[in-house]
């Protein structure tokens, strides 16, 4: 039996110590999407980091908030899409196993597929909403396709551009099944 396809974004905060994630995108091979943003990031460390701010949380609504305790200041998402990590773990388990039945391994493997472009910041953030890489649920895989290292396998031919939305987890996401699909129609 075939293996479902995911493909998937995620933005975070790392420092070379920390993968904190900030959102997450799934888009499945048929085209259904799961989006949210953790409600739950070090957003004090996120406002600092100028890259961030110019390029991943101008794609999310968030509001500054003041403590006037400490004096500082932190950023807090806004939104329907913002969950905790819990809430977030949860729905990915059940928009991944949604159809599950239609795909089972007859050699207990994993019965998703997940891609994702330089995916391996990508498959730490998401492992890390269970925990340890060992507590995934057994429908995952403990490795994420390089969609990357797919496009180098194929000759590095020219890909379709992204018209807008660069690191913004979901138009991120949806991008990487239009390169996945292109390069599969090669």
């Amino acid at each position: 039996m075939p293996k479902r396809k995911f493909f998937y974004d995620t933005e975070f905060y790392e420092d070379g110590k920390t993968i904190d994630l900030i959102s997450i995108a799934i888009v499945r091979g048929d085209g259904k999407e799961y989006y949210a943003v953790s409600s739950e990031a070090d957003y004090s460390k996120v406002l600092e980091n100028g890259w961030l701010m110019n390029h991943v949380m101008n794609t999310i609504d968030y509001v500054i908030v003041h403590d006037e305790k400490t004096g500082c200041q932190t950023l807090v998402p806004t939104g329907p899409y913002v969950k905790t990590r819990e809430e977030i773990r949860d729905e990915i388990v059940a928009f991944v196993t949604e159809t599950q039945d239609q795909f089972n391994d007859p050699h207990g493997e994993a019965k998703a597929e997940l891609w994702a472009w330089y995916a391996d910041y990508d498959h730490v953030a998401l492992c890390q909403l269970f925990g340890k890489m060992i507590d995934l649920p057994s429908q995952f895989p403990m490795f994420t396709r390089d969609l990357r290292q797919h496009w180098e396998y194929k000759g590095y031919p020219p890909l379709p551009k992204q018209d807008e939305g660069e690191h913004n987890a979901l138009d991120d996401a949806r991008h990487n099944l239009v390169m996945y699909n292109y390069m599969e129609g090669l």
